[in-house]
């Protein structure tokens, strides 16, 4: 439950949108979102617990992985696009002018 869905995407727009408003009602619905608290786990999890597997993805272990505790999850379909990944590395390697 952050601002991430409605401020990330609309960089400049106004803040008003039929989007920050949506997104607004949503977080009253139960069981849509958790807290940071809570939803940083998987993360968490993921880049430090010594049971976390090596290429292993992580999300929340509720219903349609939306919300719960940290647990192995479903990859998303763009995740397992070879340009998609080489593109993503390439990208990280020029912003972070680090190489690997």
């Amino acid at each position: 439950m952050t601002n991430l869905q409605s401020t990330g995407p609309l960089r400049g727009r106004d803040p008003q949108s039929l989007r920050v408003r949506m997104n607004n009602l949503q977080y009253k619905v139960p069981g849509l979102y958790q807290n940071v608290d809570q939803g940083i786990l998987p993360a968490l999890f993921a880049a430090t617990s010594p049971d976390a597997q090596g290429g292993a993805y992580y999300g929340p272990s509720g219903f349609q992985e939306v919300t719960g505790g940290p647990a192995p999850a479903k990859v998303p379909k763009r995740a397992l696009d070879a340009a998609d990944s080489a593109r993503l590395w390439s990208v990280s390697e020029a912003l972070s002018r680090v190489s690997f």
